[in-house]
């Protein structure tokens, strides 16, 4: 379903609350895309890597799941970043 279908079936179940859909459908995108922005907060090196995987696979539970460790998680590359930032 598009994201007009998906807009004008809240609006026609809500009432027409235009505000109120459009508040939710950002909510809800900026919750299915929370492990990819801790991953660009947290500077990963894998950052674009979890944006890609939670696109294709965050619908899935286990794929979100997946990404946010991914996210929350600390790599070799990681570590040597911060250690030559630190220098």
């Amino acid at each position: 379903m598009s994201l007009p279908g998906v807009l004008s079936l809240v609006l026609a179940s809500e009432g027409g609350d235009v505000v109120g859909a459009l508040f939710l459908m950002a909510f809800v995108g900026a919750w299915y895309f929370l492990p990819t922005f801790i991953a660009f907060g947290r500077k990963k090196a894998s950052a674009a890597s979890v944006l890609v995987v939670n696109l294709f696979l965050g619908w899935t539970v286990i794929g979100w799941i997946a990404c946010l460790a991914w996210a929350f998680s600390t790599s070799h590359a990681d570590l040597i970043k911060k250690q030559i930032s630190q220098q």
